[in-house]
């Protein structure tokens, strides 16, 4: 195996990359590895127009072998996690492994946790080339992450069949198809057999679920909307794949679609007693009377969570439908009397963000799944499949007039006709957009704008 050193100069005398460049050539002996090249990056100005990343990239791809990236931490990849992960995935595609050689963690995801902040900014050129780079790699059917239990990555890029773990793939396929036992069964089996993992751990049934519902062990690639079957070995017949299929198929319940619906003010609501959110409940009771017949009834209201989820607040509930009356007519009443809120008055013609809520939930699900990724509970590929969503998200955002929704608002509540003609969704949709925000008390409602 071959190394390449590669560290980011922190200011412009600074002399630390000496000191790592020792490190570097102290922990490729220590490895066993063989050190190539050393690239040193300078402070980032408006007179540097070529990168040493972008040449290290270069000289990696021209290479044609397999290298590991050896940094001091991190932080030489990026500065924020979405930076990082990009960094892992441009090198992983190019057949480069990055580890961290300074003091910390050696996996570049942990040693990020443990190092940067909350992400930030994020280059959608590069993103595009790395992602232009992960589908030609799929349409070549090249394995992408971590490859399935029984099969390692070869020489080629292409997956090959591990024999020891191939034979207990076909063991969990026999156990399920042909002896018939249930996936907490098979689990059972496996660890009271002291069958490893690969990572050493114990088995778990979403881990055996996953082997059986995976087209990978006939020999199927399937990748971004790619599949290409007979592309590896398989591991288990066509026919055994088949009828575990079928199993799951009939082992499936049928279940009732739940019908839920939604509450007008949820996630708009807040308690005027302890400032938490009011939440949407819906109770079913069913009771007979005295002459032997049924009584099946239904009741909406709102209640604080602070009391459901940490016992803070008293029973404070209120009938939906009720306060959701009361609290248009306080609205309509708002709009009217102050035409023009105050603080829209404030940001007349500013743009808003309509969809600053999708980005917020888009980047807690990335922020998720960068702590799955360095827990080795996920690959760096489905990471890089959060990262996406979160710019996509992103490209999402279309500016709004504040000023026009609160006059489409206050149209559409003065008509009657109009609002009870509109969808419960298109409901939630303009309150949103109006930042309307009801903090309600046993006897008092109060609405902002």
């Amino acid at each position: 195996m071959r190394a390449i050193g590669y560290c980011r100069q922190q200011s412009f005398d600074d002399s630390s990359h000496q000191l790592w460049e020792k490190a570097f050539l102290r922990y490729c002996k220590e490895q066993g590895i063989q050190p190539i090249e050393f690239f040193i990056e300078p402070v980032v100005s408006k007179e540097y127009g070529d990168s040493q990343y972008q040449r290290m990239l270069e000289y990696i791809r021209t290479s044609g072998s397999a290298l590991v990236v050896v940094v001091p931490d991190s932080r030489h990849l990026g500065s924020d996690f979405e930076d990082v992960t990009r960094s892992i995935l441009e090198l992983d595609v190019l057949g480069a492994k990055v580890v961290c050689a300074g003091e910390g963690f050696r996996d570049p995801l942990q040693s990020a946790l443990r190092l940067l902040g909350q992400p930030q900014a994020i280059s959608q050129e590069r993103s595009t080339r790395i992602r232009d780079a992960l589908n030609h790699k799929a349409l070549l059917g090249q394995a992408l992450g971590r490859p399935p239990y029984g099969y390692r990555i070869g020489p080629d890029g292409y997956l090959q069949v591990v024999p020891d773990e191939a034979l207990i793939v076909q063991l969990i396929f026999k156990l399920f198809t042909s002896e018939g036992l249930g996936l907490r069964r098979i689990t059972q089996h496996l660890n009271q057999e002291a069958v490893p993992t690969r990572r050493g751990l114990p088995w778990n049934m979403l881990v055996v679920r996953g082997i059986l519902l995976n087209r990978a062990y006939v020999g199927t690639y399937v990748r971004f909307g790619v599949r290409i079957p007979g592309i590896h070995p398989p591991i288990v017949s066509a026919e055994v794949f088949k009828l575990a299929q079928e199993r799951f198929r009939k082992r499936k319940p049928r279940r009732r679609e739940p019908h839920t619906e939604t509450f007008l003010l949820s996630g708009l609501l807040y308690c005027g007693h302890c400032g938490g959110r009011m939440m949407g409940v819906t109770r079913h009771q069913r009771w007979s009377r005295r002459i032997g017949d049924v009584v099946q009834r239904t009741y909406r209201y709102y209640q604080c969570q602070a009391r459901n989820n940490q016992s803070l607040c008293q029973y404070h509930t209120q009938r939906a439908l009720l306060l959701d009356e009361r609290a248009l007519d306080r609205l309509l009443h708002v709009l009217e009397t102050n035409p023009l809120p105050a603080d829209s008055a404030q940001r007349r013609g500013e743009p808003l963000l309509s969809s600053l809520d999708e980005v917020d939930a888009a980047q807690r699900r990335f922020l998720r799944a960068f702590k799955r990724a360095a827990q080795g509970a996920i690959s760096i590929y489905q990471l890089g499949e959060s990262l996406t969503q979160l710019e996509k998200a992103r490209l999402g955002e279309t500016a709004v007039d504040h000023e026009q929704i609160i006059q489409e608002l206050k149209a559409a509540i003065r008509s009657s006709q109009a609002w009870e003609n509109m969808t419960m969704r298109d409901k939630k949709a303009l309150l949103t957009k109006a930042k309307v925000r009801v903090i309600v008390t046993e006897g008092n409602i109060e609405v902002l704008v």
